[in-house]
């Protein structure tokens, strides 16, 4: 305490400097003590050590040709603010590092990328290499159809696909192409037909490592059947008499009876077709109508006919255009044969129907034509004619010219269709429906007088 005397003593021969000083023992420690250090910026605290940063994301996602892509980098360590850049490679084309660490863009190339990243934090670094892998999306061929092609004339079609990176390599992968017909690397089918038919056949298409398959039909026809209802539609049938009916059939297809037609008439070559209906009344009813313009319309009524033929002649004037009677289409079917089927006699070769049509109808005039040029007359389509049904009819038919039943409920239907077995595409083979009934099965041909 400040005044008194043996502290004052002690403070003072401290102060002195004298060895000899008579100083009391606490005097003299106080004059050994360690001095504290003079205060600073850090006194009385511990430094913190900063840890280098370390990346923490080992993979990157995979990207998809022309899609939006996005990945971001993680990293701890440092002082957990993060600077990143690119230090050796390159990223994939179309994609940037952000300086936070997201590699963002849209790849505009296919391939494996492989690159170097820097992560700065605290005034360390880490590096790490990584790889992106740009992958083609899956090719898909969009071409769902090609058009039917004429027998000698110039055919062209190109075919399109979406997916890999937009150029295409086809081929032919298996089936029956075209005769006369050639596939270009680039996708034309092009060339000129030589040969009628249905062809049926895959194709590939393959893009930056992708591939798809597609399957198509091409059928090539006559060029001159089925478009218009001119004079060279149809054909000239004779006069002249047949045995109609069979004694191997159903009952309503006997007795087996003699029939004269004493008057020649025309008829059309082939089943009125979807290209001939629409041009007459404006639309197309046909279940088959993707078959194309070509194949018989369907899922028309006898009574849908009767206005059908009645515009016909109204644009035809001095024509009589109508169905055939029952007697006169089992005359030119037969066409002078006395067999189930008329022409070669082989259903497969006459006839589209359960065994070979695969529940679809098919262009007119592909199979083989009869004697007196009629072709399709058994199967494809079944053929409405003008007749009432009915089962006994045979047994009182006239022998001249007959014409059927005076009324009835169902009017008749010939030849069979593509639900048929072959015992039911025969040329004596009857079938019925209601006038109003529409059928996807049924459609009809014409014959005209003057």
């Amino acid at each position: 305490v400040r005044g008194h005397p043996s502290r004052e003593r002690m403070l003072s021969g401290c102060g002195s400097g004298n060895p000899n000083s008579e100083e009391s023992p606490l005097a003299r420690l106080a004059c050994f003590r360690t001095p504290r250090p003079p205060a600073g910026p850090c006194s009385g605290r511990l430094q913190k050590v900063v840890a280098p940063p370390e990346i923490l994301t080992t993979l990157l996602p995979i990207g998809v040709l022309g899609s939006a892509y996005e990945a971001t980098l993680l990293a701890n360590g440092g002082t957990g603010s993060y600077t990143w850049l690119v230090t050796a490679g390159e990223l994939p084309t179309g994609l940037a590092l952000s300086a936070d660490g997201v590699i963002a863009g849209q790849p505009t190339a296919v391939g494996e990328f492989t690159f170097t990243l820097q992560v700065s934090s605290g005034g360390k670094t880490a590096s790490g290499e990584f790889n992106v892998s740009i992958q083609a999306p899956p090719v898909s061929i969009t071409s769902d159809a090609l058009a039917n092609a004429v027998i000698g004339t110039a055919y062209t079609q190109t075919l399109t696909a979406t997916g890999g990176d937009g150029t295409y390599a086809w081929s032919v992968n298996s089936g029956d192409f075209p005769d006369g017909l050639a596939l270009a690397p680039e996708g034309t089918v092009s060339g000129t037909p030589t040969a009628l038919g249905e062809f049926r056949f895959s194709l590939k298409a393959t893009s930056a490592g992708q591939e798809a398959t597609g399957y198509f039909i091409v059928t090539v026809v006559t060029g001159d059947l089925g478009l218009t209802l001119d004079g060279t539609q149809f054909e000239l049938i004779p006069a002249g008499s047949f045995e109609m009916g069979s004694e191997t059939g159903q009952p309503d297809e006997s007795p087996v009876h003699s029939v004269t037609i004493t008057q020649p008439f025309y008829m059309q070559k082939t089943e009125v077709t979807q290209a001939q209906w629409q041009k007459v009344m404006g639309e197309n009813p046909s279940h088959f109508s993707s078959c194309g313009g070509m194949c018989p319309v369907d899922s028309v009524s006898w009574d849908d006919v009767q206005e059908f033929t009645s515009r016909v002649n109204q644009a035809n004037e001095g024509m009589n255009y109508r169905l055939p009677t029952e007697a006169e289409w089992e005359y030119a079917a037969r066409a002078g044969t006395t067999g189930d089927w008329g022409g070669t006699g082989n259903v497969d070769e006459m006839a589209w129907h359960l065994g070979n049509g695969r529940s679809r109808t098919h262009p007119v005039g592909l199979k083989e034509a009869n004697a007196w040029g009629l072709h399709d007359m058994h199967g494809n389509v079944s053929e409405w004619v003008q007749d009432w049904y009915d089962w006994e009819y045979y047994k009182a038919s006239p022998a001249i010219d007959p014409t059927g039943p005076a009324t009835g409920t169902q009017r008749v239907l010939r030849g069979g269709d593509i639900t048929s077995i072959a015992y039911q595409a025969r040329s004596a083979w009857r079938g019925l429906l209601e006038p109003t009934a529409r059928s996807y099965r049924a459609g009809f041909r014409l014959v005209k007088s003057q």
